[in-house]
Parts: C-alpha cells; sequence; structure tokens
C-alpha cells in the first residue's frame, strides 16, 4: 500500500498539515507481519496496527495475502490548527503488486475543509513547586466539544479530561492534546512542572534582635552550610548544616543592625538565599 500526494499539492502537502493515521484490521496487520513489518515515510504510534504517514510515497510494505482474503484499512485525517492553511488536498491510497510493481487498485480521497473556527491548546503557565508536592494543572475550555488528551514526558497517555492532579520529585514537562469532537481538528501545547531544589523555608523571627531559627531542605546534598554576611560585606559567617535535619538555631545578637543576607549552599553550588533583617 503506497500513499501519495500528486505533485501539484506538494506545496501544502496534507501530511504536513494534518497527522495521518493508517488503522489495519487484524487479518491485514498479520499479513503485513508475514511479509516483515517494513514501511517508509511512516511512524510507529502506541497502537501497534496503527501507523502514522510522515512524508510523500509512505508505504506499508509487503503485505502478504492469501487468495481470496480482504484486509481492511481505515485513515484518519486531524488536522492541525496551527499549520492547516486554506488549501483543499488530495491522497492517493494505492494497491500496488510488490513484484509487477503493477497498480492493482486503489482509493483517491478529495478533502475539502469546511470554514471553521480555529483554537488553540492552553496547557496554563508553567508551575514550580516542591518535591512530592500535588499540583492540579487545567487546560484553558474551548467553546465546544472536545477531548482532552495529557501525555506524560515519554509520550504515554496518562490522562483524559480537562484538569488533574499531578506529583513528582523531578522536574517534567507535559503534554496537552485537545481535539474537537466535531471534525477532528486538534493542537498541542505543553506545561513545565518545576521541581525546587534545596531551598531555605523560613527566617524566624524576622526581623530579630538575637536568635534566628532557619527552615531549610537539602534535599539528597550531601554536604551544606548557611552563609551570613551584611551588605556591605563587613560580617561574614558559616554554619555547617546537619543534612538529615531541616532547621538550625543561629545566634546574631552580636552582629551591627542592618540587613544581611542568608544564603544556602550545598554541594558547593548556591541554591537559595533570604534577606534577614537584624534591628
Amino acid at each position: 500500500m503506497e500513499f501519495v500526494v500528486p505533485d501539484e499539492d506538494l506545496n501544502t502537502p496534507v501530511y504536513e498539515e494534518a497527522e495521518i493515521y493508517v488503522a489495519m484490521n487484524d487479518l491485514l496487520y498479520d499479513a503485513w507481519v508475514t511479509g516483515g513489518k517494513e514501511t517508509t515515510n511512516m511512524r510507529d504510534t502506541k497502537l501497534e496496527k496503527v501507523k502514522r504517514i510522515t512524508g510523500n510515497h509512505a508505504k506499508l510494505e509487503n503485505v502478504v495475502l492469501e487468495p481470496k482474503r480482504i484486509g481492511l484499512l481505515t485513515l484518519r485525517f486531524n488536522f492541525l490548527t496551527q499549520k492547516v492553511s486554506e488549501a483543499n488536498y488530495t491522497l492517493h491510497a494505492i494497491q500496488r503488486n510488490e513484484t509487477t510493481n503493477k497498480i492493482q487498485g486503489g482509493e483517491t480521497y478529495l478533502i475539502k475543509r469546511d470554514p471553521r473556527n480555529l483554537f488553540l491548546a492552553k496547557a496554563g503557565e508553567d508551575k514550580v513547586i516542591n518535591e512530592n508536592e500535588a499540583i492540579t494543572i487545567q487546560a484553558d475550555t474551548l467553546n465546544e466539544p472536545a477531548t482532552y488528551n495529557w501525555y506524560d514526558p515519554e509520550g504515554n497517555l496518562i490522562y483524559t479530561g480537562k484538569d488533574f492532579t499531578v506529583s513528582s520529585n523531578v522536574t517534567k514537562k507535559y503534554k496537552l492534546e485537545i481535539i474537537a469532537d466535531s471534525d477532528g481538528y486538534k493542537d498541542y501545547d505543553e506545561i513545565e512542572i518545576k521541581i525546587n531544589g534545596p531551598s531555605l523555608n523560613s527566617l524566624s523571627p524576622n526581623p530579630t534582635s538575637g536568635l534566628v531559627m532557619v527552615g531549610y531542605d537539602v534535599m539528597d546534598s550531601s554536604s551544606a552550610y548557611i552563609s551570613v554576611h551584611n551588605l556591605p560585606a563587613t560580617v561574614s559567617d558559616n554554619y555547617i548544616l546537619d543534612v538529615t535535619k531541616s532547621q538550625i538555631e543561629i545566634d546574631v545578637s552580636g552582629y551591627p543592625a542592618g540587613v544581611y543576607v542568608v544564603t544556602l549552599v550545598c554541594d558547593g553550588e548556591i541554591t537559595d538565599s533570604k534577606n534577614l533583617l537584624k534591628e
């Protein structure tokens, strides 16, 4: 099976403005597997019997059908709202003899798009959360019935719906796919959930005239310390942290009044800082 865009349509080929999926029924899939599972200009999808066309003269090759057996092949077009033009489209689906290269039959798809209001998928602004913190991410709702799919960084479908809750201990990007129910138009967007690194959680009290409790989270760091210095840099002290704990009490009663910068350093890298007012 060969899928061809005619020369006169190559300025706006349909495979660049739409996702074209070729689905085989069980009999046709088995016949293709028998021939060695060979393709040209096609990409695998998460469904083994479905392939996506990626270029002109795409092929399902060496389909070995027994005599008088009929396989079913189905094409699906999902136009991309950010790529689609005003053109109409043509795609020839050709059944060709592998040995003689002669055409045995086929179909021609003439696609004429109805006018429609195009839309953009919006997954929201990138978020910053603490390690293993739960957060709900939400897609902007379209003014028409649609399907909302969310994919993980590996391309696995993990949720269908407008919003869902995630938690993570590493920074991840999630992909949102919105498909219009009426005609299959679709668009994508991404949202990145960033995980805070080692951080200073609190300085209490602030302002202070003496003792200050510093709350911290060094995560998986093997060593850490806190540096305290004033803005003229006339005072500078370091305090080694116990990485198995989450707070340390520091006595700044002997420091001159003024603004100090409390800096967290983990494994030799500055990871966070906060201002402290000494009265």
